[in-house]
């Protein structure tokens, strides 16, 4: 896995639209908390919508079936991108949060869910639904976070993630169309979008602080071979104060 760059290094012509804002949050555990809401939107190459792109099974397809979808950018008609995970840098004197429990399966030859956040110190259990074998091998940072044979379906097994950072997963068995993503964070101030390009971050305090947008990335039409993704970053600053209008971001 390439390490990330900003955006600006990885497509020359960028342009972001940012209305940044939040509004004022009736439940948060702050008095003078915000809820930071936006869409991020996918304005990168063109894509075929049908059929929606899929990716080539080359092993098991007993099981696996003769192609899986391409979950590598998943954007609604109106280009509201899902998978992309938000985030707000910079919040000081934070007591490090809780961590969760999170799952991740493999059902269909695939890992569900694709992508997710989470605080630092979590426990994600894994499972295989398929009587296949597979191997789940986590990465962060270009080292491994585990490496789990499960030839047994239905045998799940916990492994605690303990540093922040993007964790990639893959199937070592075989299955190289096979992927997943687990953010991990230091602290609560992250969210990912949904099939709309929807996020909501609650009780961010007012100040001054950075946007943090991450997604997978895609293949660019003239990439030279092999063609491999890049994991997209863009960060803006960011003032967070109430009444202020939702954020939208488009990634080109």
């Amino acid at each position: 896995m390439q390490t990330p760059r900003t955006l600006a290094h990885l497509i020359p012509g960028l342009s972001a639209a940012v209305l940044v804002a939040g509004v004022a949050s009736p439940s948060a555990a702050r008095a003078d908390g915000v809820t930071l809401t936006g869409t991020i939107k996918y304005a990168g190459p063109a894509r075929p919508v049908k059929p929606p792109p899929t990716l080539k099974v080359t092993q098991d397809d007993k099981v696996c079936g003769k192609t899986q979808p391409d979950e590598t950018v998943l954007a609604d008609k109106a280009g509201g991108l899902a998978n992309v995970v938000v985030s707000v840098e910079g919040v000081l004197n934070l007591a490090k949060p809780v961590g969760a429990t999170i799952k991740l399966d493999q059902k269909g030859c695939r890992f569900l869910p694709h992508v997710q956040a989470a605080p630092t110190g979590s426990t994600i259990v894994v499972d295989n639904s398929d009587h296949v074998l597979h191997n789940v091998h986590g990465w962060r940072d270009g080292g491994t976070v585990f490496n789990l044979a499960m030839p047994t379906p239905n045998s799940p097994m916990k492994r605690k993630i303990t540093a922040s950072g993007v964790n990639a997963f893959r199937c070592d068995a075989g299955h190289t169309w096979m992927s997943a993503y687990v953010v991990t964070f230091d602290h609560p101030y992250f969210a990912v979008t949904d099939d709309k390009g929807h996020f909501s971050i609650a009780d961010v305090p007012p100040g001054d602080y950075q946007i943090r947008v991450w997604h997978e990335g895609w293949v660019r039409p003239d990439a030279t071979a092999p063609a491999v993704t890049t994991e997209v970053v863009v960060e803006k600053d960011l003032k967070v104060e109430p009444g202020l209008a939702p954020l939208t971001l488009e990634l080109k």
